[in-house]
């Protein structure tokens, strides 16, 4: 391999590694589109996903996750509180 071929490829490296997709309003930077379209949600008020439950609102999908695995496990102490069983 030639000097001239390893510059070559350390560039397409950097190239491959550049975070393209810029967020308009305070010019975070991201490698992927997803990246973006995530990111925006904290610029706005939207809430688009929803608890089937109790209709809570979420900006992420990670949010409304965490929260349903809370909710699990708060139904679950509860029904093992309700049959009186002392110990988990």
């Amino acid at each position: 391999m030639e000097f001239s071929d390893e510059l070559t490829i350390e560039s397409i490296k950097e190239i491959s590694n550049e975070k393209q997709y810029v967020c308009l309003i305070c010019e975070d930077r991201f490698k992927y589109e997803s990246q973006l379209r995530c990111h925006l949600t904290i610029h706005t008020d939207e809430r688009a996903l929803q608890c089937l439950i109790c209709h809570n609102q979420f900006k992420s999908k990670g949010n409304l996750s965490q929260y349903i695995q809370i909710i699990n496990l708060l139904n679950v102490l509860y029904v093992v509180i309700d049959l009186g069983v002392k110990e988990i």
